[in-house]
């Protein structure tokens, strides 16, 4: 130690850095293990190592570096504070020991969101009655807390919709959060507790239990750290006694007829407890059977809670006769009560229900009349038809439906008889009968001549009705009908037009003339009311009761009339009696002209300016006046004159008439005191009686030596603006004076200053424009021009200021600040750190300027070899601030020199975008580092040879910032001893000898500037040349002393539940002493919201106004009132030093009406009968409304009553419905629907609708009268004058209070016919049931402008019930309708019928449309667009608009009995629409039409077959059928078909001709049914063949007749073939058919088989084989084939095909239809009987003898014949088979074959071409 203190050296303390001694840090508690937190930093006054340390478990310190990490987890939540000692020990010289320094620190633990809000107490479980009030909490046991602080802490609670349970829980609860923190401790958990609210009301029978599905989210800063946890409350409804019994089958109504038997069953009573969670037992009870006529007895069929009675009659039987039935309109009604057991043996709730018995009427009254006598007075021209008036004539029967039934008569009183003259309507009625009596005879109505004395007549009207089978006067009412005279007169005037001539000075109210007209009718009808019209009548008036013509009494201060405005007046005057009539006169009045008229200057003042000796007016100077006055009075002649001067006499002159003023002498100044001359020019007219005038002023002002000065136009500041850019010439403003005593021509403009030769003037037109070369500067110029004139002895002068603002265009090019920069920089530096910022500026005012390096960097390395770089670059620039920073490590080795360019370019540019832009040349030199020179201690580095001081709250002088403090390295390291200040900032440090840097001032906090300089340096000692600089930045830092602080402890406010986005709320306001323009921003404040409700509101961060939030909904229903808190916190970018104060927000919420009502049901049903009294109380209906006050109360309205219209009404305060009217006829079996509102008082009001179904039943039949809904009284109806035939005129709407599905209830439209309006009616129709009338000729308004119908509607009642209206229809001009058809969608089609013989050109019949436009706009053409495609017909326009439908070619009934075509009307104008279109109903312009054609006998019979060939064969019976011909005639309605035999040919090929008797018939034809049948024995005829020809016809004439042949082959057995079948006989008749056809497919193509009859098999012994079939049949070809033929072609070897035929159908064999006979041998008596004759004959006569032989031979034959016969197998009777052309096989029982059919050809020649006939029933094919 000696040595040492020998040596000078002593052991000073190590201290702690500023910035290096672990003041005011935190740390947050998520920082992990191990984590640097801090670097401690200190030194060794004597240059010593230093070692640090730090106490507890919780840090760790290097003890060399200072670095402080982590060594354990941090918990905030158990420790928020950690105290640690940090110690500093240095080095020891020899002998010394070492010093240690401590400090002890607060390290702060900053919180992190790392725990979650916890629900406490779990499970959440509470039961609730359901009448607890809204409003009221109802649990508040869940506890939630979260170990965070601040906004990690703060908690919201939500209910999640979805995941609760029902839907819409969330709205049945609500949430209200209650933090109970305690915040004496920063560690402590914040608390809250969450209540549950209840919003609305429970009901315990709608929902029994609520799930509610709660959230709680704590509210970090950092949003993304958000921590959640969820609970589930459970909330259980206990059901309260608090409904009344439900009746389930309520109302309850019924009809029993009055005398029902005792024990009648009549509904089912059944109820139940309205409380389904503990039900009570129901007792059921009748209340108000006031008579006794009803019992409940116990249902036994009951279930469950239910209660169920049935409703019995009693022994006291129902009579509706009763009073009190009969006053509640045969309703018998009283209560059903259900009452609950209650607790404790007291009565619990009850409720009540109506039950409305109808009881029905027997017939036990008669009809009566509402009056016995009644008189009227009607007026003597009533019309035919016409009802009489005022007769309120009613008849009822008390009784309904049939036993109400009545017949009405009127019968005469008197010597009358008004049978025929009075007719009663209706003729007969039932229950309550309105009755209409008409007139039907007007005769007797004539007041002149009176069937008595006193003008009237006297009737009864009859009621009779069955008694016993009889008829008999039930009642009578006398009617006395009193005549009154009508209106017959019209008024009259004395002359139809009348002419006056008045001047135009007479006086208002002066009597023009008396003007008068008379009317002979009495009373009012004589009395006359004039009245006057006209253009111009309001000038002019008359008396209302005694005419005349007089000026109007208020006329305008110039009088009524005026000859300059209005000459003339053409008026009308109308005389109007006390009946309406009325007539008029035309009145023409003529105006004199009066001279009432002064002239009038055309300007009341003249000024002109001489100068001094001027002789004239230059130009010359005229006064002009015009007098509006007519010829009468001098046609506007004026004189013109001087009436005053001030000039001497004799110096001016007027010219009479021109007006013109002249200088008669020189002007001088001196002649007038002001040198003014001042005249008054007189202008007068030249009317009579007297001249009217009027004058003007002249005034003349002489110029005195010298001249006035100009004076600008609109200024003398003018404003303009031009582009800075604005090209050389462009106007920009022009401006201009006026010269008071020159001409403005003479005047000249200069620029006096402020262009700056940016701007010239035009010296003549005072245009600035844009000087040559443009502007050359950007700021706004004011400019000064004059204006100087021409004057003399001096020109005048005056000024104007232009204000020309020039505005900026971004067009120059921007320029740095230096053109080159350079800079020495150390090869040391780190990657990173800026080098050097280049700066750029721009003129133009919006300029955004970028900076960037051009590619490539240049390189030297210390050689001064040059290499480029295009990758791997040094440098980098920001492209904003120009701040150039290190990429690359530098290495003065190899980049000694580095060089580059760097670009500015204005990305704003506007104008020359490719020029603007600026370089400079940037080279930096690298220095090597010399590690020689002296080392200042850390942190200063070669690199970075800067110390930074932030200096916080030690501000004052004196203040130690740094210890310097450096070693030499060449002397070991030892510390250099000289410092020096070299730069000082505003000297604000200064160096103490002991080498500390002290402030060398005070430093206030309010300081602009926060940052100083300071360099210094240190030299080896003894060595100058090697020395170090040490720059010293000092910043203020900005320490944060103060907390915001609220103006307010609790911010109070107002806002309506209806508010949103974004309406302000409140503002508040916190203030912070800190400095607001701190860097940290420590006094600035900034709010937030936080706590339950705040999510509804926002608040500006800045302002601190609070708005209601995005989305928000405000409910006063669930929170009446909000409370949360604004938080307001310092330093906006966060940080430890970071303060915050909060403050408490409350919020009433105002109610506004947002609840509609809501109806206690979803919809309401009553029944009621239709004889109910008026106020009959029908259904209550309620609704509640949870608003507050008025926006609470709720009325009650219809808001749409349907076909209830008028029939009910509501109370609007309760809800009650009554009826309003009287219901008969209204009942039915579909309800009415009606929608019933319910509205509150709030504003604007809100509703809810419910619907309310009314079933009104139905107790008498057709007792309601068809009433009019139009017309109204008084309505008229408007048609154009043009309207076609068939347009529409007016809907004439009826309803009928019965049941319209009824006939009671369904009505008929009809227009009366009147005598009066006869003409009227025949105008038009109407639809009988759409009560559509529509025109039914053309009209005329100027034939006849209106028409007057009476309409009668009528139901289809028994008796029809009816009621009648007036309409009046006036003609029209309208232009707003298209084309179109009257129909209905569901229209028949229009028929016409034509004759199919019809030629073209017919007129088929015409289609009318109908447009409601006039003239040419209502012309319709027409067009056939469907089912027209051959053009058979075609349409034309008709002059009356229709459309003519013509036939254009021949039509054929039988080819198409009817064509249905579309028509479609357009406009004429337009042109024909070309379309193929089907009818569209829905189309108006389309109607769809039928045209029927009408059969004519244009068809003659045609027989169904052609010619026939039939067989038969020779021992037939007589009378046999043979065939049935048939033919018929297409027209339709034909008469009957008749058939005649015209004749019979018979023909016997071969063999000798027989000739046939033409007398004898051989064949009959029935003339009816044209059958065939065999007249004669067929065996005369064997092997012949009858030709018949027939004929068939319709008509007596026979013009139309249709001719056949039928050829007859008389047949023997031996010439037939017959098939024999293995199969019985029905199988083969079934399969005949199809073997025929198959067998003639497999011969030859003209080969046909003609099959006879089919039987069975008759055996040679004559048995019969009932397992066999025999058919007889013949084959025929072109030519005749035999037997043999037949048999070759039938034989199956040499055809393949017919083996297989035969085999399929079972064919045997082919075989002779008869068997062949055997040679008859004579015998021995027999030769010698012949030899005798022989001998006889030899003595005979030769003739006999030939004769003899002859017919022996003969004889033989016929026996031969007999015997072979005799053998056949076959019977008698056969069948005759019919072969057409076609070949068909007919079957038909005859014994008849059949041969080849012959061919027209054969026939006579009237007989060629017809058809041939039907065959008889029975016939096969």
């Amino acid at each position: 130690m000696l040595a040492a203190c020998a040596n000078g050296q002593q052991n000073k303390p190590p201290r702690f850095l500023p910035g290096g001694d672990m003041l005011r840090i935190s740390v947050p508690e998520d920082a992990a293990v191990g984590t640097s937190i801090y670097t401690l930093k200190g030194e060794d006054p004597d240059g010593g190592e230093v070692h640090y340390s730090i106490s507890g478990q919780t840090f760790e310190v290097n003890r060399n570096t200072g670095v402080v990490t982590l060594a354990r987890p941090l918990d905030r939540e158990k420790q928020d504070l950690i105290e640690v000692i940090i110690s500093i020990t240095d080095t020891a010289p020899r002998g010394y020991e070492p010093n240690t320094v401590s400090l002890r620190r607060e390290i702060t633990v900053i919180d992190r969101n790392d725990n979650a809000p916890q629900f406490a107490n779990k499970p959440y479980s509470l039961s609730i009655p359901e009448n607890t009030r809204a409003g009221n909490v109802v649990y508040d046991r869940v506890v939630i807390t979260d170990a965070d602080s601040d906004g990690n802490g703060e908690v919201t609670v939500t209910c999640d919709p979805i995941k609760s349970t029902p839907r819409g829980a969330c709205n049945t609860f609500g949430i209200k959060l209650v933090e109970t923190t305690n915040f004496r401790s920063t560690r402590q958990a914040r608390n809250y507790t969450c209540q549950l609210v209840l919003n609305e009301p429970l009901d315990f029978e709608h929902r029994s239990s609520y799930s509610l599905f709660l959230t709680a989210t704590d509210n970090p800063f950092d949003q993304r750290t958000k921590l959640r946890a969820t609970a589930t409350v459970s909330v259980q409804v206990e059901d309260v006694q608090d409904q009344p019994p439900v009746f389930i089958n309520a109302p309850y109504t019924s009809s029993l007829p009055e005398g029902t038997a005792q024990g009648v069953s009549i509904l089912q009573v059944r109820a139940k407890d309205g409380d389904a969670g503990n039900p009570r037992k129901i007792f059921l009870a009748i209340e108000g059977d006031y008579g006794n006529h009803f019992e409940l007895v116990p249902d036994e069929m009951q279930s469950g809670n239910e209660v169920s009675a049935i409703l019995l009659t009693t022994n006291v039987l129902l009579d509706r006769e009763s009073p009190a039935i009969l006053e509640s309109g045969g309703i018998y009604s009283f209560n059903i009560t259900a009452r609950e057991d209650g607790d404790f043996g007291l009565a619990g709730d009850s409720s009540s229900t109506q039950v409305m018995i109808v009881v029905t009427d027997v017939d036990d009254h008669l009809p009566k009349f509402n009056k016995d006598k009644i008189t009227i007075q009607i007026s003597e021209d009533i019309r035919k038809h016409s009802p009489l008036p005022g007769l309120n004539l009613i008849v009822n029967d008390e009784d309904f439906g049939e036993n109400s039934f009545y017949k009405l008569h009127i019968r005469s009183i008197g010597n009358s008889d008004l049978d025929n003259v009075l007719s009663v309507n209706p003729s007969s009625g039932s229950g309550h009968t309105p009755i209409n009596i008409r007139v039907e005879d007007t005769s007797a109505f004539d007041y002149d001549e009176p069937m008595n004395e006193d003008h009237s007549l006297e009737f009864e009207v009859l009621a009779i009705v069955m008694k016993d089978g009889q008829e008999m006067v039930a009642a009578k009412s006398l009617i006395k009908i009193e005549l009154l005279d009508a209106n017959d007169n019209a008024p009259a005037f004395y002359k139809s037009s009348y002419k006056l001539t008045i001047p135009e000075s007479m006086k208002p109210g002066f009597l023009l003339e008396d003007i008068r007209a008379s009317d002979p009718d009495s009373g009012d009808f004589g009395k006359i009311h004039y009245s006057l019209q006209g253009f111009g009548a309001e000038r002019f008036s008359t008396d209302v009761t005694s005419g005349g013509i007089y000026l109007a009494k208020n006329c305008p201060k110039n009088g009524c009339v005026d000859y300059e405005t209005q000459m003339s007046y053409s008026l009308t005057l109308t005389a109007k009696d006390g009946g309406g009539k009325f007539s008029t006169t035309s009145i023409q009045i003529d105006i004199a002209d009066v001279n009432d008229n002064a002239p009038k200057f055309q300007q009341s003042e003249y000024r002109r300016t001489f100068l001094e000796g001027e002789t004239s007016f230059n130009p010359q100077l005229f006064v002009r006046a015009v007098d509006v006055d007519g010829p009468a009075q001098g046609n506007g002649a004026i004189t013109y004159s001087i009436a005053s001067s001030n000039a001497p006499e004799g110096a001016f002159q007027v010219d009479p008439d021109t007006g013109e003023l002249k200088l008669l002498k020189p002007a001088a100044a001196g002649d007038t005191l002001f040198g003014q001359y001042e005249l008054k020019i007189r202008a007068s007219d030249h009317g009579s009686p007297e001249s009217l005038h009027s004058e003007a002023s002249v005034i003349i002002r002489v110029g005195v030596p010298g001249n006035q000065q100009p004076v600008f136009k609109g200024g003398p500041i003018f404003d303009s603006k031009v582009n800075e850019n604005v090209e050389s010439g462009k106007p920009v403003i022009n401006i201009t004076a006026h010269d008071p005593d020159g001409q403005d021509t003479e005047l000249t403009y200069k620029i006096v200053a402020g262009a700056r030769d940016n701007f010239v003037i035009d010296q003549y037109s005072g245009l600035i424009s844009v000087a040559p070369g443009g502007i050359s500067e950007r700021e706004d110029f004011k400019i000064l021009v004059a204006a100087i004139d021409d004057g003399k002895p001096y020109r005048a002068t005056a000024t104007a200021t232009v204000n020309v603002h020039v505005i900026d265009i971004n067009n120059e090019p921007p320029k740095f600040d230096e053109d080159y920069y350079e800079k020495h920089i150390s090869e040391r530096l780190e990657v990173g750190e800026s080098v050097l910022q280049v700066s750029a500026s721009d003129s133009d005012l919006d300029a955004n300027l970028k900076y960037s390096i051009i590619d490539p960097q240049y390189v030297k390395d210390k050689t001064g070899v040059e290499i480029q770089l295009t990758s791997n670059k040094y440098f980098e620039i920001n492209s904003t601030s120009g701040n150039i920073y290190l990429v690359r490590k530098l290495d003065h080795e190899i980049a000694a020199v580095i060089s580059f360019n760097v670009m500015v370019v204005d990305e704003n540019a506007q104008e020359n975008v490719d020029q603007q832009n600026a370089t400079c040349e940037v080279t930096f030199f690298v220095e090597t580092y010399n590690d020689k020179n002296p080392v200042f201690n850390e942190p200063w580095s070669p690199s970075s040879p800067v110390y930074k001081i932030k200096i916080g709250d030690q501000r004052s002088l004196g203040t130690e910032l740094l210890t310097l403090s450096a070693r030499d390295p060449l002397k070991g390291g030892f510390p250099t001893s000289k410092f020096q200040l070299l730069e000082n900032d505003d000297e604000i440090v200064t160096l103490t000898s002991d080498n500390r840097l002290v402030l060398n001032k005070d430093l206030p906090y309010d300081l602009n500037n926060k940052t100083f300089k300071a360099l210094i340096r240190t030299e080896a000692d003894g060595e100058q040349d090697r020395f170090s600089e040490a720059t010293v930045i000092i910043e203020l830092d900005d320490i944060n002393h103060y907390t915001p602080s609220f103006t307010q402890r609790t911010y109070k406010s107002r806002i309506a539940e209806n508010a949103r986005y974004p309406t302000t709320v409140l503002a508040v306001n916190a203030t912070d002493n800190d400095d607001q323009s701190s860097p940290s921003g420590h006094g600035l404040v900034r709010y937030s919201l936080t706590g339950s409700g705040s999510q509804l509101f926002t608040i500006d961060p800045i302002t601190g106004i609070i708005s209601v939030a995005k989305g928000a909904i405000l409910d006063r229903e669930t929170q009446p009132q909000l409370n949360f808190y604004a938080v307001a916190v310092d330093t906006p970018n966060g940080g430890p030093e970071q303060r915050k104060s909060t403050t408490h927000i409350e919020i009433d919420v105002l109610d506004v009406n947002d609840n509609p009502p809501k109806f206690e049901m979803p919809q309401y049903t009553a029944v009621i009968p239709e004889n109910v009294n008026v106020t009959w109380r029908v259904i209550k209906v309620a609704a509640r409304d949870p608003d507050e006050s008025v926006s609470g109360e709720v009325e009650y309205e219809f808001a749409d009553l349907g076909d209830a219209q008028g029939l009910l009404s509501i109370n609007t305060s309760t809800g009650e419905i009554r009826t309003k009217s009287l219901l008969t006829g209204k009942g039915r079996h579909d309800p009415y629907a009606i929608q019933v509102r319910a509205v509150d008082l709030g504003q604007p009001s809100l509703h809810a609708d419910v619907p309310l179904y009314l079933y009104i039943s139905d107790v008498a039949q057709n007792d309601g009268i068809p009433v009019f809904l139009r017309p109204m009284p008084n309505e008229t109806a408007f048609i154009a004058e043009n309207s076609t035939i068939g347009s529409p005129v007016f809907q004439v709407v009826a309803t009928d209070p019965d049941d319209p599905n009824t006939a009671n209830g369904m009505i008929s439209y009809r227009l009366l016919d009147n005598e009066k309006f006869s003409k009227d009616t025949l105008a038009f129709r109407i639809d009988r049931e759409t009560g559509l009338i529509t025109t039914r000729q053309p009209l005329d308004r100027e034939r006849q402008s209106d028409y007057t119908l009476i309409v009668e509607v009528q139901d289809d009642g028994s008796p029809p019930k009816k009621a009648s209206s007036i309409l009046r229809i006036q003609v029209t001009d309208v232009d707003d309708h298209k084309p179109i058809f009257q129909r209905s969608i569901i229209s028949d089609d229009i028929e016409f019928r034509i004759r199919e013989d019809a030629t073209p050109g017919l007129e088929i019949g015409s289609v009318a449309a109908v447009d409601g436009d006039t003239n040419e706009n209502a012309d319709i053409n027409y067009a056939i667009i469907f089912g027209n495609d051959e053009r058979i017909f075609s349409i034309t326009r008709t002059d009356d608009n229709k459309g003519k439908i013509t036939l254009n070619k021949q039509v054929d009934r039988e080819l198409k009995e009817e064509h249905v075509i579309t028509i479609k009307c357009f406009p004429a104008r337009t042109r024909s629409p070309v379309m193929r279109k089907e009818y569209n109903p829905q189309e108006p312009s389309e109607i769809q039409v039928r045209i029927i054609v009408q059969d004519v006998d244009d068809n003659v019979p045609v027989f169904k077959q052609g010619n026939l060939t039939v067989g038969v064969r020779i021992f037939v019976p007589v009378d046999t059928p043979l065939v049935t011909v048939e033919a018929t005639d297409n027209d339709a309605n034909a008469p009957e078909m008749h058939y005649k035999l015209l004749k019979a040919e018979f023909d016997r090929p071969g063999l000798a001709e027989m000739t046939v008797d033409e007398d004898t018939p051989i064949f009959r034809l029935n003339e009816r049914t044209g059958e065939l049948h065999t007249a004669t024995s067929m065996a005369p005829f064997a092997d012949g063949i009858f030709t018949l020809y027939i004929t068939a016809f319709n008509s007596e004439e026979m013009k139309g007749s249709a001719n056949t042949t039928i050829k007859v082959f008389v047949w023997r057995d031996s010439e037939l073939l017959k098939f024999v079948f293995a199969k019985p006989l029905a199988e083969v008749r079934r399969t005949l058919p199809q073997f025929k056809a198959d067998l003639e497919a497999s011969l030859s193509d003209d080969a046909k088989l003609n099959i006879y009859d089919t039987q069975y098999l008759i055996k040679k012994s004559g048995s019969i084989d009932f397992g066999t079939t025999a058919s007889c049949f013949q084959l025929l070809g072109e030519n005749y084939l035999n037997l043999t033929s037949m048999q070759n072609m039938l034989m199956y070897e040499n055809n393949p095909t017919l083996s297989k035929i035969f085999d399929r159908y079972g064919v045997q064999a082919v075989e002779r239809c008869s068997p062949v006979a055997g040679k008859v041998k004579a015998t021995t008596v027999q030769i010698w009987v012949l030899i005798i004759a022989a001998l006889v004959g030899f003595l005979s006569l030769i003739a006999s003898i030939f004769l003899c032989c002859s017919h022996s031979r003969y004889s033989k034959k016929i026996r031969r014949t007999l015997r072979r016969d005799d053998y056949s197998s076959h019977s008698n009777e056969g069948y005759a088979y019919v072969v057409s052309h076609a070949g068909s096989i007919l079957r038909n029982p005859a014994p008849s074959v059949i041969s080849q059919s012959f061919h027209g050809s054969e026939w006579p020649a009237e007989f060629i071409g017809t058809p041939a006939s039907l065959l008889p029933p029975g016939v096969v094919t």
